[in-house]
């Protein structure tokens, strides 16, 4: 072999490596979405891992904070700038972050089949599903007390409930908030301050959280609370000591849903996020999972469980006084202060 063939030899060799090396970059690259998810860590990972596998390696979700936390939007404010979508608020915390200019709107493909009171109209956050408050009682503590499960929130008035009911502190803006907000949109002002004089007399407790409400009934501490449906479900599976009612007046909404940080640096991926997630293929997803929720797409017959909506009256929540009047919503209307 003569010398002048060895070099280009070797050259060719070490041209060929480098090439492979950056075909294999190139490859290798793949587009990464940062995701704030509040819903619980299974349903977060299925979805990210749906949403993966359907872009064939192309993207990379990156979950970002903790998930299934119930402190809405005030985490989500100290941490706007580190994300891209905002996954599983309610839209209460996406109300709020609009009137602050932190979302950047975004019409999703299904956004026009969908009711209003499911999206923002202007599409600064688009509802996936809901999920809607229940009550969540103790069986042994029923039967103790001589009570059956409530079905009305007058059931709560009852005398063999007095230092039985707990709520999570109406300022979180959780159950024991929701609880208040749904009895003033169902029943009014008047009737409602009646409702509240009344509960006082039974010595209602307070909690940090809707989960620490529900573990203060799963122990028999106390008889009932009043939470969302998800967190009522998931109780009541692992534990058949629970049992769950509708409140037949009516009861909340809770819309859970997504949202674009107008800090995103991956807009265009944010909005396929976007429509993935408000898709059919999600809906399948959810329904498949342990995470009980009500579905918004008709008819129910397509969902293995739950109840249509057209069964139980739905309070259609004002956002805009809810969250706006919030601290002094829970101010009036706490029982016990």
């Amino acid at each position: 072999m003569t010398r002048k063939f060895l070099i280009l030899s070797v050259a060719f060799v070490i041209a060929s490596v480098l090439g492979g090396c950056n075909f294999i970059n190139m490859a290798e690259e793949v587009s990464v979405l940062r995701v704030y998810s509040q819903l619980p860590p299974e349903i977060t990972h299925s979805l990210a891992s749906d949403f993966e596998k359907a872009s064939k390696g192309k993207v990379k979700i990156e979950l970002v904070g903790g998930t299934h936390k119930q402190t809405g939007e005030k985490n989500v404010s100290r941490a706007s700038g580190d994300f891209d979508v905002w996954l599983g608020g309610t839209a209460e915390d996406y109300f709020l972050a609009d009137t602050k200019k932190q979302l950047q709107p975004y019409q999703t493909k299904n956004f026009q089949n969908k009711e209003p009171a499911l999206r923002d109209k202007h599409g600064a956050w688009t509802g996936l599903f809901s999920t809607n408050l229940v009550f969540v009682a103790n069986r042994n503590a029923l039967i103790e007390a001589g009570l059956r499960v409530p079905s009305s929130w007058q059931d709560l008035l009852q005398e063999n409930f007095k230092d039985g009911i707990v709520f999570s502190e109406p300022g979180l803006r959780q159950g024991g908030f929701r609880f208040l907000t749904t009895l003033w949109q169902l029943f009014g002002e008047n009737m409602t301050d009646d409702y509240l004089q009344k509960l006082k007399t039974l010595s209602p407790a307070y909690t940090e959280s809707d989960a620490a409400a529900i573990e203060a009934v799963r122990t028999g501490k106390k008889a009932v609370t009043v939470v969302p449906l998800d967190l009522a479900m998931t109780a009541a599976i692992s534990n058949n000591i629970l049992v769950i009612g509708v409140p037949e007046e009516g009861t909340a909404r809770i819309v859970i849903g997504a949202a674009i940080m107008n800090t995103t640096k991956s807009e265009a991926l944010a909005r396929n996020f976007m429509d993935f997630l408000d898709s059919e293929r999600v809906r399948i997803i959810l329904d498949n999972s342990d995470y009980y929720v009500w579905p918004l797409a008709e008819p129910p017959q397509k969902y293995t469980w739950g109840r249509a909506y057209s069964d139980v009256f739905l309070v259609n929540e004002d956002l805009r006084w809810s969250v706006l009047n919030s601290e002094e919503i829970a101010d009036k209307l706490r029982p016990l202060k």
